[in-house]
Formats: C-alpha cells, structure tokens, sequence
C-alpha cells in the first residue's frame, strides 16, 4: 500500500468515531509510517515558529536518516512548508483530527512520531534566539544549519504578470510593500493614521506603495491579500519591505536576501505587553538573557531577523520620530542597516 493511500485511509479512519476496531487500525497505519518516516503533528503555529521548523528539517533528516510526513492545522501553514524540498510530505488536518491524533500517541509509544505543539520551555543549552529553540526541541547540534524555502523562477515570473496591475516590472527602486498588522502584538504597535502618512508621502515623492491586508481601515488604499507563495513570489518585486514586527518577516528573512527590510517593534509603553503578559514572561524564563532597563530591547535580542537570518534588516523600536526615520532611510537609498 502506497504512502497516499496509507495517509487517505488514517485520515478517514479518524473521521469517524474511534472504536476498537478503527483504533487498531489506526495503530497499525501509524506504524506502518513511522517504520520508514519521522512524522510531525503541527498545531497552529505562528508564522515564525512555522518557518523555523521547516528550515531546520534538512539538518534533521540528516541527522536521523530518514523521510519527514508533516501533518498541519492550516492551509496557509500547509502551503508553506510545501515550499521546503526536504519536507517530503505535508498534508492539512482539521483541529478536531489533531486532537485525535494527539490523545492516541500521548497513550502510546511511537519513536519516531514527534508532536510540536509549544517549542517555549527550559533546554539544557544556551538558548539565545527563537532558532535555538527550536533547534533544541528538534534535539539538533547548536550548529545546525538553516535550510531555506524555494520557488521556481518561472512561477515568481508568472505571479508578476497576474498582478499586473501593481506595475512592478520597470519600478523596483521605487516599489515599497507595507506589512501594517501583527497577529500575536496587535496592529497598535504605530498611531492610527501612520501607514497612511507614509503612503501619502511616498507616493507623492514618486515610489509605488503596495499594502498587504484586508483591514478595513486601509481599504482605499492599493491592498493586495495573496496567499504565502503568491506573497513570497512577489516581494521579489519590492526594493522596501516596511511593517510591524510580525512571523510574516521571519518567512520573509529566510526567502528574501535583496529586498531591504524595515521593521518597527512597538515600545515599552504598548499595550500589547500588558495584554499579552506571556509573552514577557516567556523571553525571561526560555531565554538566556541578562534583563537590561528596557525589556523590548530584550525582546529583539532574541527576535532580530538580522541574528537568526543574517539579512539586511533594520529593527527599529517605535517612538514620534520613526516616521521621519524610515522616510529618511528609503530616500537616502541606503540599504536599512
């Protein structure tokens, strides 16, 4: 029996209510694959977590010789571990099948069936950056590598021509995409009409500025919401990459090495900290960092996209003159160091 088919029925089987007899079968079926697979149960992982783990697989699969089965809770995840050549087969399952699946090898041993549900706890290594994290939780050398996603010449060619209307071929100098939200800090992290006193002051000094979201607040503006290999194949397109501190950057630091990246942190008095306690708590109890007098300045240490990705990014903390800044930075046709 073929591994589609192998998958097709555990799928099905799940489905339905587990008994007995569909129980053993499932068993069955999932040692069958763990006989020739190392498989991953994957929650709904941010999109920076999501791309780290997938640029890891490549030092895994070398390291535990053998072929990887992804099973993930979102398509959009699904999409972009399908970019990674050396995750050998992905596949969407629902949030109740996760669930199944989860409570069924917690009550049984399965070796090489790993599920990656919170990567955040204590290693006993030095752990400095979210890719130490998950290097440690994969149980990788610190050393590891970083492997990274791909897509074909041909299709970032074809993406172009089927957003036509954004008039990205002859204008590269001048085009800026606009990331302006952040799923885990909010989309507070700048003043209200920010992102939309920038558009109105680059565009008026020429440059062609994109957003990428459906909010509704930025809707008269020129918005595009593609899904992630469209989005990745067409900030090959954009000299300026500006926005919030989001995962979204993380899948573009491993991608994307020519666009010049600009992203804004919000600042010690946002409320996103108060409103999102875990996430400070996190960065001193996961990390090896000596706190300093401002904890966001801590907070970049591990997240910096020039640390983990070695790209050219400038990681600015928001403050009134952040708008001045970045104008100034793009005007200057300096690359954001």
């Amino acid at each position: 029996m073929g591994l589609k088919t192998l998958i097709a029925n555990l799928k099905y089987l799940t489905k339905n209510k587990i008994n007995n007899d569909n129980n053993s079968i499932l068993l069955k079926i999932l040692d069958i694959l763990s006989n020739d697979y190392h498989i991953f149960f994957i929650p709904n992982l941010g999109f920076g977590e999501t791309v780290i783990l997938a640029t890891l697989i490549n030092q895994y699969k070398k390291l535990y010789k053998k072929k990887i089965i992804f099973f993930c809770v979102n398509k959009s995840r699904k999409l972009l571990y399908q970019l990674f050549n050396n995750i050998d087969f992905v596949d969407e399952i629902s949030s109740n099948d996760y669930l199944k699946f989860h409570k069924l090898i917690n009550h049984n041993s399965y070796k090489n069936i790993k599920i990656i549900e919170n990567p955040y706890k204590k290693h006993n290594r030095k752990i400095t950056t979210m890719v130490d994290i998950m290097k440690a939780s994969l149980n990788l050398p610190e050393d590891s590598k970083l492997d990274s996603l791909n897509i074909e010449d041909d299709y970032i060619y074809k993406i172009k021509n089927d957003y036509a209307s954004l008039n990205l071929e002859d204008n590269y100098d001048k085009n800026i995409l606009i990331i302006p939200e952040a799923l885990c800090l909010g989309n507070n992290i700048v003043p209200k009409n920010f992102w939309k006193n920038f558009s109105r002051i680059m565009k008026e000094k020429g440059y062609n500025v994109i957003f990428n979201t459906e909010l509704d607040s930025l809707k008269e503006e020129n918005c595009i919401y593609p899904n992630i290999k469209e989005f990745l194949g067409l900030s090959n397109y954009f000299k300026y990459i500006v926005g919030v501190r989001t995962g979204l950057f993380d899948v573009l630091a491993n991608y994307n090495k020519k666009s010049n990246m600009i992203v804004i942190y919000p600042n010690k008095n946002n409320d996103c900290w108060k409103n999102n306690p875990a996430i400070l708590d996190g960065l001193y109890k996961y990390f090896d960092i000596k706190p300093s007098n401002d904890f966001v300045q801590d907070y970049i240490q591990c997240s910096s996209l020039q640390k983990m990705f070695e790209i050219n990014a400038c990681e600015i903390i928001y403050s009134s003159e952040t708008l001045n800044k970045i104008i100034e930075i793009i005007l200057s046709n300096k690359d954001s160091k």
